[in-house]
């Protein structure tokens, strides 16, 4: 396929293509080599830009980190040179031919094999000719990439028949841990021009890992085994449906990885779990068509319940430790289907799985068996375990009308989890439960969040000092709700105030400090009751803004938008129109 104009419209965003039209004097370096094309463009850094005609298709790749639609405008400024034939033609690659007959050995009449005659000229050509050459074919013969990938992975362990829990989960934890994580690592560049235009981090031994390919090495490893789970539902065997599943389940925690590197957190473990989450939910989705019997699901609550009790067997976990985080829709299910809640429930007491960790599953029974009361000693203990707890914990007292206690867990839920949790306290809290700490919740939260209601539940608890300086307190802290506060007071001079220190602010050029949104609020809620005033204020913020240097398309660019409120000003389009003829005149760009 011929690279053209229009292969690369229709491959590029409108905005890479304009911008790779911007970058056609950016490009240098740019050769032919048989069908590939590389270049280096001059951007932010210098990026490697490599592109090849093949058959079929055209295969593109730059060094930038562009990640979105379409291809990147260094490609774009590219291709559009080689269309224009802006290239230098080196040493093009010739078809090559199998010869007939035998080659013969340079230092012996004997012929040689064509196979190893070629390996030996492979072994001797540069690391990156072989692995353009590579490339180049992998582009041009989807089964070639196929045959590859069977080639270098290992063929996985048969699967056994068995549905022994230990037998089964052992088997699919080896299957796994057989995969080599030194097949999905590549060297880093040592290059100053790396992957991504720049040094990546160096992970350990400087390796990077296709994370990618990797996942589905895992997939393809685990997927016999939610197939299986699923043939034996279909064929009426629900017990050993369910010693599969959970070998599954088992599986993932006798698996232990091999190390990755100290600075990268990617793990094949949560791609794991993803899959065992999908298989639990079409395992629960099937059955809710079939009809099995409560002593059917008894005998798999049965089985969960033995296995929950040993499992020294999990390196470095509780005993209890895998069963206790199983997904609880799952219990829920069996439970619910085996009329066992109860059963269950003086089991979770025995054992102390009262948790946290528990809660939902706690309230699932517990709401089927209209023991709230049960519920709520339980919540107590572990209630501020999370700010959701927390809420919830809270959210029950409020029901009971017990306010003391809704106030004790609030004062310490806000004192452990801050901005997590005080808004709701702020929402639920009166003045009657403790005034002292109404007023500092609802305060610290009205101006955090901005919400003049809140305020207006403050205002008549405080005196009028302290709702003075609560709004002075807000004018550097929370400037957008400060002018609403103004706003709100209707002090609409304190406001036109207020708009003129923001431009005269020392901090008015620094974009850490300066926060021109504020300004602009203020102007745009005063705008009708100070016209003349409001105008000036934008005709200075541009000047101050362009200065004696401005040169770039950014300062233009923001100018205009700067300029773009005066229209909503009323009765100064004259105005308007006589401070643009200045400005062009001034910036003649």
């Amino acid at each position: 396929m011929k690279l053209t104009t229009n292969w690369l419209i229709a491959n590029a965003t409108e905005t890479s293509f304009e911008r790779g039209e911007e970058y056609q004097d950016a490009v240098s370096k740019l050769q032919k080599q048989g069908n590939k094309y590389t270049a280096t463009v001059h951007g932010t850094e210098k990026y490697k830009v490599e592109i090849v005609e093949s058959a079929d298709d055209i295969y593109t790749h730059c060094t930038c980190p562009y990640d979105y639609e379409g291809i990147c405008k260094h490609i774009v400024a590219v291709g559009l040179n080689i269309v224009e034939e802006n290239y230098v033609e080196i040493n093009s690659i010739e078809t090559i031919e199998l010869h007939a007959n035998p080659i013969q050995n340079e230092d012996e009449n004997e012929p040689v094999e064509t196979a190893t005659f070629y390996e030996k000229e492979f072994l001797k050509a540069r690391s990156d000719k072989r692995e353009a050459f590579i490339r180049m074919l992998f582009v041009q013969d989807a089964n070639l990439c196929r045959r590859f990938l069977s080639y270098i992975r290992p063929p996985a362990p048969p699967l056994s028949n068995s549905t022994d829990l230990d037998e089964l989960s052992n088997e699919i934890a080896a299957r796994l841990m057989n995969i080599d994580l030194d097949d999905y690592a590549s060297e880093e560049d040592e290059d100053e021009d790396s992957y991504y235009g720049r040094r990546d981090y160096d992970y350990e031994e400087g390796d990077r890992y296709d994370t990618d390919a990797l996942e589905e090495e895992a997939l393809r490893l685990i997927q016999p085994y939610g197939n299986r789970t699923m043939q034996a539902l279909e064929d009426g065997h629900l017990l050993d449906s369910a010693r599969i599943l959970l070998s599954i389940y088992e599986a993932i925690f006798l698996i232990e990885e091999g190390v990755f590197g100290e600075y990268t957190d990617f793990s094949y473990q949560s791609t794991l779990d993803t899959f065992f989450n999908q298989i639990t939910t079409d395992w629960i989705y099937r059955l809710e068509d079939k009809t099995y019997t409560p002593s059917d699901y008894q005998t798999i609550l049965q089985l969960i319940l033995d296995r929950w009790q040993h499992f020294a067997r999990f390196h470095d976990e509780d005993e209890t430790a895998p069963y206790e985080l199983i997904r609880e829709d799952l219990f829920s299910f069996i439970i619910q289907q085996a009329k066992a809640e109860q059963q269950f429930l003086d089991f979770m007491t025995e054992h102390n799985l009262h948790t946290s960790s528990h809660y939902e599953l706690t309230k699932m029974l517990c709401n089927a068996l209209g023991k709230s009361d049960f519920l709520l000693e339980k919540l107590a203990a572990y209630g501020l375990d999370n700010y959701k707890l927390a809420q919830e914990l809270m959210q029950q007292y409020i029901d009971r009308d017990d306010r003391n206690r809704f106030v004790l867990v609030a004062q310490k839920a806000s004192e452990q989890y801050r901005w997590q949790i005080n808004e709701f306290i702020a929402d639920q809290i009166l003045p009657k439960d403790n005034l002292g700490f109404f007023k500092k919740i609802v305060s610290e939260v009205a101006a955090y969040k901005g919400r003049l209601d809140l305020y207006h539940r403050w205002r008549p608890q405080a005196t009028a000092k302290e709702q003075e300086d609560y709004i002075q307190s807000n004018k550097k802290s929370h400037p957008r709700f400060y002018i609403a506060l103004l706003a709100d007071a209707q002090r609409f001079p304190e406001l036109l105030t207020f708009a003129k220190e923001c431009i005269e602010s020392p901090d008015f050029n620094n974009s850490m400090f300066y926060d021109s949104s504020s300004f602009e609020a203020a102007a745009k809620l005063i705008s009708h009751l100070y016209p003349d005033a409001i105008f000036t204020l934008y005709c200075q913020r541009v000047i101050k803004y362009m200065g004696n240097s401005a040169s770039s398309r950014s300062h233009y660019q923001q100018a205009v938008s700067m300029l773009k409120p005066l229209k909503d000003i009323k009765g100064k389009e004259q105005s308007i129109k006589a401070f643009a003829n200045e400005l062009r005149q001034k910036y003649i760009r």
